[in-house]
């Protein structure tokens, strides 16, 4: 949920200096409080520039990370889709954390099926998504008529589908991508880097 630390930034820090008391100049004069507070921010500096991908690293593995129990994208997944894929609807089946990545990611080609705008869903939809029965979920899935479904490895959504008989056409440590019954891909069933 890292994502929602800006507007939380501009929400507290007004709220945090209005609250506060005032600190004397006398303080930030000292010699050791400015120190250590370069100190502090250099550390979160070089941090911050030392974790972006350098020269021999690609956006998509900086983005896919290291390791899949670690948040990160499935970047391997979407290149896969966008190079394999044909849209017929438009229609990408996805699940929560993913959406609004996916929805930059493949858009506007496909559309997603969900992502971080909770409130322009109704309860229902909610409901029959993670709240709901497999029998639920599986028919709002099938009545969605998508040309793919892009979902992490093991989750709901997944297992929902191969009840559907879905096929599995790509699958990393990571993300896995389906495609309906009878749909063949494009082209091949192979990432273009992994």
């Amino acid at each position: 949920m890292g994502r929602f630390s800006p507007v939380f930034a501009m929400v507290a820090a007004p709220m945090f200096t209005r609250a506060v008391p005032a600190l004397a100049d006398r303080v930030l004069a000292r010699t050791v409080v400015r120190l250590a507070v370069m100190v502090i921010l250099g550390y979160g500096l070089y941090r911050l520039v030392t974790e972006f991908p350098g020269p021999g690293r690609s956006f998509d593995s900086w983005l896919e990370g290291q390791d899949p129990t670690m948040p990160g994208y499935p970047a391997y997944a979407a290149r896969w889709v966008e190079h394999n894929v044909t849209p017929k609807t438009g229609r990408l089946i996805n699940e929560y954390d993913w959406g609004g990545y996916l929805g930059w990611r493949l858009g506007p080609r496909f559309k997603v099926l969900l992502d971080g705008r909770t409130n322009v869903y109704p309860p229902e939809f909610w409901r029959k998504t993670y709240f709901g029965s497999y029998e639920e979920l599986t028919e709002l899935l099938e009545s969605v008529n998508a040309d793919a479904a892009l979902l992490p490895v093991g989750g709901r959504f997944q297992s929902a589908l191969e009840l559907r008989h879905w096929q599995v056409v790509f699958m990393n440590r990571r993300a896995v991508v389906m495609i309906p019954p009878k749909t063949m891909p494009a082209t091949g069933t192979s990432d273009p880097e992994r």
